[in-house]
Parts: structure tokens; C-alpha cells; sequence
């Protein structure tokens, strides 16, 4: 009779999507062909893959149940494929899943680099890691007025492009321009004026200051003084602040205002106009407000803009027409470049640091601290995640270059080999028996005494009781190569003595025996043949019936007694 094995087939399945973050499996395995047995096996595809790439095996494996045996089985497979493809960006693109990418807005020129972040969420609404999982490239740069073109591409898990647009819109500018004043019958003086919303050392242009009418009637004249500006400076737009015009009688008294210097950026420290009389002698008095008047020239230190009015007096004059003149602080800009950092995934985030450029005195931003607001634990690599954060100061532009965080991995650890188990304690040597004494009544003592006794001192001068004392065994660490095992450095082995020895007293033992025996046998023999008369005696030798020669036992002997009498025993 002959049992033949079942044939089975097997097959696992394949698919093929577009990456969504989640594993594509495939479990089900399809049985065919005979079968198995009962519930003698199982079976389950393994294959899973989650990030892009493939085809990859949607492996078979076979669980063995009760009563499984591989030999009864022929089995057959065929292995599915499992594959993964990039998903799109792109709201065109076929193989969009729904990413979606968030719209900037514009924002206005401040004199530093305005660079749009994107936020990239999947239709999960999972944020995307810039870096990883996309790309941000900008068409122009990001500093001056104009329309920046923002480019997404979708990279490692994803692909397509996606563009962005925001414009960088012009600052305003305001022009004021100082009121001014002149005696009649003079030519116009130099007319000024001050800038206000410049950053840093911009520029407006080339300005040109004059006067809107051609009166020269003594007499106070309204908003009549004004500017233009010549090749403007693209980041800005600007107005007019117009001034006013005095004209006063011939020999009057006049002030003018020195403007150099008004306008400037913020460095700590204090600014004031300088004014004078055209009559010598005269008092100046001063006015931020136009009403209220003091001799005190004032200072001006912090970020601002500041109109001084000043008119003069003097004994024997009309007072003076005021004239002003705009004092301009603008803010000092400062750079905070945040360090960029990293840390293994589920470590502690590291104490983060950075730079500070352009302040005029330690401590105007209050204490510094470089922070990441975002929680994201997952492996990635955050482009402007950290950023700093710091005390307000009005006298400062402050631009914070924000630093990326890299999360990387945590390794593997290998799994821990188990611990090997106690080695069992050796066992202490049995010490050798020490050689059997010879009774000191046995015939051979007279001749084995001797050597033995030579034997012992042989072997005690080659080993030496104190260094090896054969009851006390000592563990001994030796090194192949120190003592090679086939050979030993040593005159002579004591194990090799006592073994000699004991060769030497058994024989010596079994000697005696033997010649004891022989002796007893002759001696039996020969009593013997006195009993039974036979053998030849020897001539002379008496007779088995002289009383000489024949013990007689004792009156009431048992039995046998005889013969050990005869025997001597």
C-alpha cells in the first residue's frame, strides 16, 4: 500500500497604490489543490511595505498545527508582488491623494529678507516634513519690493510641483519739510526737511525742496514749501508733509536750523538742533508742540519722529517768525540667526543657542531664548522649527532667521544575548590513596621495607612535600602555549613514582605468596605420603611407623586435628 502526498497550492496576492503613509498588506492566502488537512496547518502572507518602492515578496508562511508533517504535503507557491508609488502634489496630477499646501499673503518691504514658509498637510491632515518629504525654492530675492514665485516639489514619498505666489509691497515714506523764514527783500534760503520710514541707511532718492509760491510781500505763508524726489527708491512710496513760509521786514530778526544730522538710525545716543539768530544776541526759545516755549534746547535719543520749533527775541526787535526743523530716529536693525540643531528621536530636545547682531547695549532685547514651539517628535528634518524669543524694543527692527531641527532614528539596539548559564563548580580531586604498609610480620617486610622506603625518598626529592602536598589539590590556570599538553618541563611526574611503586609491592606481594603457597603444598604433600605410605623414602630416613616421625593428636582432639598438628598449625 502506498500513501502518496497531498498536493497543495498556495498563492498570495499583489497590489500595487500610491503612498498614503499607511503599510499595504496583503494577508489572505489563497488554498488550492487538495488542501490540508483538518486544522493541521495555517497560512498568512507576511509582505508589507509602507514607504514608496517594490515590487517586493508577499511572502508565504505555513504555521505547522497538530499532527503536521511536511512529508505528507507537495506544496506548490506562487508569491504576489507588493508596490508602492509616489503620490502627487499636484491637484493635476493623477496620483494626487489630497495634499494640500497653504496661499501666503503679502507683506510689506521692512528691509529684510521675507521668506514664505509653506505648510504641506496630507489628506490626513499630518503635516509633511519640509526637507523630507518636500523641497521650497523661491524665484528671486526675497528682500526687495516685487512678486516672489514660491516653488513646492514633492520629493522622497511624493512628486509634482506646485507654485506659490506673494508680492513684496512698497513701504511708505513721509516727507517733512522744515518751516523756514526770511527778511524782506532777501533771497530764499536753503529750505529742508526730514525723511520718516526709511529702514536701516536706505535711501528715498534725490530730494528737492522748494517753494510753491513766488510772494515776497512781507507776511506768513501756509504749506507753501514742499518736495520732490528724484530716481525714488523702489521699496517705497512716499508723501508730502508740506512747511510754512515767514517773510518778515527788512532788518528783522531771522532763524535758521542747521538740518545736518536729524535723521539718523538709533545708537543710543541724544540728538539736538542746532539754531541761530541773524541779529546777534537774541534769546532762542524752544517748543516740541508750538505753544509751550523753553530756552531748553531738547535732546532726542529713542526711535521717533520729533518737530522742534525756535524763534528768537531780542530787545528792540519784533520777535521772530518759528521755524521748525523734524528730527528722525529710525530703528537700528537686528539679526537673531538661531543655531540649527539636532537630537535622536525620544531624547530630550538639546539646549538650543543663536547670534545677535546690531545692538547697541547688552540686554536691550531682554534675555534671549532660543525655543521650538512645535512638538513634533517623528524622524524628520524641520526647516525654521526653531526660532527665538525675546523682550520688545521699540528702538530696534528685529529679524529672526529661525535654525532647522533634525530628528534622527533612534537606533536599533540588538537584542540582548541571554545570559549564559553558571558553569557547574569542579568537582575536588579524590587525593590519591597513599600506598598500602606492608604488615610488619609478613615474611617479604625485611625486603619491600627498604624499597619502599627508598621509593618515598625518590619521589619526596622530586616533588617536595611542602610544594605539592598530595592530599591538598591546587587549581592551576595553564597556558597552551606555556605548557604544551603532549609534553611537561618538569625532572619526573610523582603520579609516575606511585604508580612504579605499587607495580613494585604487588609483585613483591604476590611473590611472597606464591613461595608461601609452595612451601605449605610441599609440606602437605609430604605428610601425606607419610600417611599413605607412598613415595620412596629416603634411605636412612625412618619409617612412617616410627614414633618419631608420626604426631599423634591429643586424647580428645576433634576431628581433622591431626592433620594440622602434623602440619604444625
Amino acid at each position: 500500500l502506498e500513501i502518496l502526498p497531498r498536493e497543495v497550492t498556495l498563492a498570495s496576492g499583489s497590489a500595487t497604490k500610491i503612498y498614503d503613509g499607511t503599510a499595504l498588506e496583503l494577508p489572505d492566502v489563497t488554498v488550492g489543490g487538495d488542501g490540508f488537512v483538518g486544522t493541521e496547518a495555517s497560512v498568512r502572507a507576511t509582505g508589507s511595505i509602507t514607504d514608496i518602492g517594490g515590487p517586493i515578496d508577499n511572502t508565504i508562511v505555513v504555521e505547522p498545527g497538530e499532527g503536521f508533517i511536511a512529508a505528507n504535503y507537495n506544496v506548490v507557491y506562487t508569491v504576489g508582488k507588493l508596490t508602492v508609488t509616489s503620490a502627487s502634489i499636484d491637484p493635476d496630477d493623477p496620483s494626487y491623494t489630497g495634499i494640500q499646501i497653504n496661499n501666503p499673503y503679502d507683506v510689506q518691504y521692512n528691509g529684510q529678507e521675507q521668506k514664505w514658509v509653506p505648510s504641506v498637510f496630507d489628506r490626513n491632515n499630518h503635516k509633511l516634513v519640509a526637507g523630507a518629504d518636500y523641497t521650497v525654492s523661491y524665484s528671486q530675492d526675497v528682500r526687495n519690493v516685487g512678486v516672489v514665485t514660491v516653488t513646492i516639489t514633492g520629493v522622497g514619498n511624493y512628486v509634482g510641483t506646485v507654485e506659490r505666489a506673494y508680492n513684496i509691497t512698497p513701504a511708505p515714506a513721509v516727507i517733512r519739510v522744515n518751516d523756514s523764514s526770511k527778511a524782506y527783500g532777501e533771497t530764499d534760503p536753503v529750505f529742508t526737511g526730514a525723511v520718516e520710514g526709511l529702514f536701516g541707511d536706505d535711501l528715498l532718492g534725490e530730494i528737492t525742496y522748494s517753494r510753491a509760491n513766488a510772494d515776497e510781500e512781507v507776511g506768513n505763508y501756509s504749506d507753501v514749501l514742499t518736495a520732490t524726489v528724484g530716481n525714488l527708491n523702489g521699496n517705497y512710496t512716499y508723501n508730502v508733509e508740506p512747511g510754512n513760509f515767514s517773510i518778515v521786514p527788512a532788518g528783522g530778526n531771522v532763524v535758521t536750523i542747521d538740518a545736518t544730522g536729524l535723521t539718523k538710525t538709533y545708537d543710543g545716543q541724544p540728538v539736538s538742533v542746532v539754531a541761530g539768530a541773524s541779529v546777534d544776541g537774541s534769546a532762542l526759545l524752544y517748543s516740541v508742540d508750538g505753544s509751550t516755549w523753553s530756552d531748553v534746547n531738547p535732546e532726542f535719543t529713542n526711535v521717533g519722529t520729533y518737530t522742534v520749533y525756535v524763534k528768537a527775541t531780542h530787545d528792540g526787535y519784533e520777535e521772530s517768525a518759528p521755524v521748525s526743523a523734524t528730527v528722525v530716529i529710525n530703528p537700528a536693525p537686528v539679526t537673531i540667526a538661531v543655531a540649527d540643531a539636532s537630537k535622536v528621536a525620544g531624547a530630550d530636545d538639546p539646549a538650543f543657542s543663536g547670534t545677535v547682531e546690531g545692538l547697541v547695549a547688552e540686554g536691550d532685547l531682554g534675555d534671549i531664548n532660543y525655543v521650538r514651539p512645535g512638538g513634533e517628535e517623528a524622524a524628520g528634518v524641520y526647516v525654521g522649527a526653531l526660532t527665538a524669543l525675546y523682550t520688545q524694543n521699540g528702538n530696534y527692527e528685529v529679524t529672526v532667521l529661525n535654525g532647522t531641527f533634525t530628528i534622527t532614528a533612534a537606533p536599533v539596539a540588538p537584542p540582548t544575548p541571554p545570559t549564559p548559564p553558571t558553569p557547574p563548580a569542579s568537582p575536588t580531586p579524590t587525593p590519591l590513596p597513599t600506598p598500602g604498609a606492608v604488615p610488619p610480620d609478613s615474611p617479604i617486610a625485611p625486603v619491600v621495607t627498604p624499597i619502599v622506603d627508598a621509593l618515598q625518598g625518590a619521589a619526596e626529592a622530586v616533588i617536595g612535600d611542602n610544594e605539592t602536598p598530595l592530599a591538598e589539590p591546587r587549581e592551576t590556570e595553564i597556558g597552551d602555549n606555556d605548557t604544551p599538553l603532549a609534553s611537561h618541563d618538569h625532572a619526573s611526574c610523582w603520579v609516575h613514582w606511585y604508580i612504579i611503586l605499587g607495580i613494585i609491592v604487588t609483585a613483591l606481594y604476590g611473590a611472597c605468596v606464591a613461595l608461601r603457597r609452595g612451601l605449605f603444598s610441599r609440606k602437605l604433600k609430604k605428610y601425606e605420603d607419610g600417611l599413605t605410605g607412598g613415595g620412596d623414602p629416603a634411605p636412612g630416613a625412618p619409617s612412617i611407623s616410627d614414633d618419631a616421625s608420626a604426631p599423634i593428636a591429643p586424647k580428645g582432639a576433634p576431628a581433622g586435628a591431626t592433620l594440622a598438628a602434623g602440619l604444625g598449625e
